[in-house]
Formats: structure tokens, sequence, C-alpha cells
């Protein structure tokens, strides 16, 4: 069994202040990675490839599915390139005269005065007796989201416009 090299862990945040914040090309992260038999380190067009799809709006967990990798490399690409995750949508509603907002989730519903919980079915039919169309998507990510449209986050009672 492997035992933690310490002294190493403390070299490097001594040098950059953190794990995450060491460059791939680190020795001393090298020497890390032979203690524990890591051979392969992450190429280094994975760096950008990641970088480009949290530019196009993918969350972490597809990111990771994507590219095959751990969640902490992702955040570790993200901090170094200083890069913020942006939100991803499930629904897409419309109203009579074609204007678009994107919602997280149902409880965004509230800005249209819909208070209580309600299921996808219940929803759909009371915004359709209000004007609204309601679309569901698995994910509508933020490259899908035109220029001008609003939309709100999880949790959160703000309008925003892109």
């Amino acid at each position: 069994m492997n035992t933690i090299p310490y002294n190493l862990i403390h070299e490097i945040e001594n040098k950059y202040g953190c794990l995450a914040d060491a460059p791939d090309d680190e020795p001393i992260l090298a020497k890390i990675h032979q203690k524990f038999g890591i051979k392969e380190r992450p190429p280094k067009d994975r760096a950008g490839r990641i970088s480009a799809l949290i530019k196009r709006g993918y969350s972490c967990s597809q990111i990771m599915q994507s590219v095959g990798c751990d969640n902490s490399y992702v955040y570790k690409i993200a901090k170094k390139y200083h890069l913020k995750f942006l939100p991803n949508f499930k629904y897409k509603l419309t109203d009579k005269s074609g204007k678009v907002a994107f919602l997280s989730s149902l409880s965004n519903l509230k800005a249209l005065g819909i208070d209580r919980a309600l299921s996808i079915e219940q929803a759909t039919a009371l915004l359709n007796q209000r004007g609204y169309t309601l679309s569901v998507k698995k994910y509508y990510r933020w490259n899908q989201v035109p220029e001008g449209t609003k939309y709100m986050k999880r949790n959160d009672k703000k309008i925003y416009v892109k």
C-alpha cells in the first residue's frame, strides 16, 4: 500500500498555493504520480477540449463523460483558465407572440405567479391556459440560447438576459 507523500504535496502547496494550481509539467507532481504508479498524464489537448466544452455550456459531469477524466481535473482546468460553468436549461417557455425564455427548473414558474409545485403535465396544462407553450428537453445548453433571450437559473428568482 502506498503512503501519501505529504512532504511532496506540501512542497507544491508552498510553491503554487494548492495542488490543483500546479501545472501538469511540474516535476514534483510527476514524482507524486510516479509514487502511485500513474504513468499516463492527461494530454495537453485535453485541457483545450475541456475549456471549449465549458465555454459551450456543458456541465462538469457532461465534460467528465465526454472527455474521460475526473471532476477534479475539469475544475482544475476551469480554474486555470478562469472559466465559469454556465447554466443549462431544461425548459423552453414560449409566449403567444413567440418570445422565448429558458428555465432551469419548474420552480422558476413562480415568476409567472405559479407558486405551487406541479408535475410537468400540470405545468404544461396551466401554461397552455395562459397562452404559453412549454418545451422540455434533456439539455438546452448555453450556446443554444440566442443573444437577448431571457433566462432563469436554478434556485434563483431573478430574470436575466443573455
